[in-house]
């Protein structure tokens, strides 16, 4: 499935108490995903590589305490405690559901500030018993105003050595590691969501056994080349590395043959070169070193073809080079439909998501301009031009898209096409 895509599954893995196993090449985004995911939902997140991890890393050093064994916390637990009941608050950030157990806190404490510990000891002391982990695990008479769910990510799940799998086998199920219990904020548990490379021969992995499998919701994900434009427009990667894409979408993630020793590509290493093509045009790296750095990056296979591409640049058809032509052509035509006939001759040889790719791009910079209540349709003539030249497809895709993701830009933009050109092809393909 497309990666981009996997949000909702995350989210209603998360109310089923079930644990998401992504499998998918490298540097496809697993990880950013699920950043994103637990930052749009106000989530803590803890990232741990299983690969690096030995038994005693996931478990902690071991304690003797009162004759017994106990594991001592190990880090990552510590960071996921600290997300989901920090170590230091106001009494203003408390939030009683037992007004006994307020009024008893209100009276005893003297000051604004506390901590995780003092409000630990006052708890048991009032409700009887011990338990250290209590504001942790149990949340029903208090909770803090700053505490977040919390999601722990295990990246490189089975490049783990056997021992750390099998310490993960309860981890997964029940949340807990002997005496280490993952935080249960606010009446929902700490999430945990996997991720790995598949077992397909071009990866170093141990494949998980039947009993293992059946803790997970596994799904195979992978990058798609839409999408990943879409971020990497919003996020100012490279137009020439964009651009490059929009035109050979099979390289996003390319892998050279089997045995060969050779670097590939991925939607990574292509973000990471974008950075080094930014320093090219800055001339901050010598000319004679450029092919290095690319092949250094993705490898030669691809990046012969990318650095021809690179040097070629100056020739493709820029959006720059078709807002020239249109407002050459409009002056000339005073027609719409006329320049959109004219532009589609001159764009012939242009791929469709090369078009989609010009039109957000000049969409969303002019954005401003489309809401702006002065702006008249002819200021907005080159998104006008740019949209009738499209296939009714390549045209109703980008609508859709605008309608559902960016609501307001788009009716804006329906009110200011007063001659109705869009809404008249479109009912024109509907007749037909």
């Amino acid at each position: 499935m497309n990666i981009s895509k996997i949000k909702p599954i995350l989210e209603a893995a998360k109310i089923a108490d079930d644990t998401v196993l992504m499998v998918g090449a490298h540097g496809i985004g697993k990880s950013d995903i699920v950043k994103s995911y637990a930052n749009e939902n106000n989530m803590g997140i803890k990232t741990i590589f299983l690969s690096m991890f030995e038994v005693g890393d996931l478990l902690g050093m071991p304690n003797i305490e009162n004759g017994t064994t106990v594991w001592a916390e190990p880090d990552w637990l510590m960071e996921l405690n600290e997300m989901a009941w920090p170590e230091h608050f106001n009494i203003e950030d408390l939030e009683f559901q037992d007004k006994e157990f307020e009024e008893f806190v209100k009276n005893v404490v003297t000051i604004q500030e506390m901590t995780k510990k003092e409000l630990t000891k006052l708890y048991n002391e009032f409700y009887g018993g011990y338990n250290k982990n209590v504001l942790l695990t149990n949340q029903l008479n208090v909770s803090c105003k700053k505490s977040k769910h919390t999601v722990l990510f295990t990246d490189e799940y089975s490049r783990a050595q056997v021992d750390v799998h099998n310490a993960c086998l309860q981890l997964v199920l029940e949340r807990k590691l002997h005496n280490h219990i993952l935080p249960f904020t606010k009446g929902k548990q700490t999430q945990i969501i996997a991720a790995d490379n598949p077992g397909d021969g071009e990866y170093h992995v141990n494949t998980l056994d039947p009993a293992t499998k059946d803790r997970f919701i596994e799904l195979e994900v992978e990058a798609d080349p839409e999408d990943w434009l879409k971020w990497a427009r919003e996020n100012n990667v490279n137009k020439i590395v964009r651009d490059f894409i929009i035109d050979n979408p099979t390289k996003l993630h390319f892998m050279p043959e089997e045995g060969s020793g050779q670097q590939g590509a991925s939607p990574r290493s292509w973000t990471k070169l974008a950075q080094y093509i930014d320093q090219f045009e800055q001339n901050l790296v010598p000319e004679e070193l450029h092919l290095n750095i690319v092949y250094g990056k993705i490898g030669p296979a691809i990046g012969a073809q990318f650095y021809t591409f690179y040097m070629n640049y100056s020739n493709n058809i820029s959006l720059e080079d078709i807002e020239k032509f249109i407002k050459k052509s409009y002056k000339k035509t005073n027609d719409v439909n006329e320049s959109a006939k004219e532009l589609s001759e001159f764009m012939e040889n242009v791929e469709s998501i090369s078009k989609l790719e010009h039109i957000n791009t000049l969409f969303d910079r002019d954005k401003e301009k489309i809401s702006a209540a002065e702006t008249t349709y002819d200021d907005l003539i080159s998104i006008f031009v740019l949209l009738t030249s499209f296939e009714i497809e390549t045209l109703t895709s980008f609508l859709k898209d605008k309608k559902a993701n960016d609501k307001k830009a788009f009716y804006d933009l329906m009110k200011k096409d007063s001659k109705r050109e869009l809404a008249r092809k479109i009912k024109n393909k509907v007749k037909q």
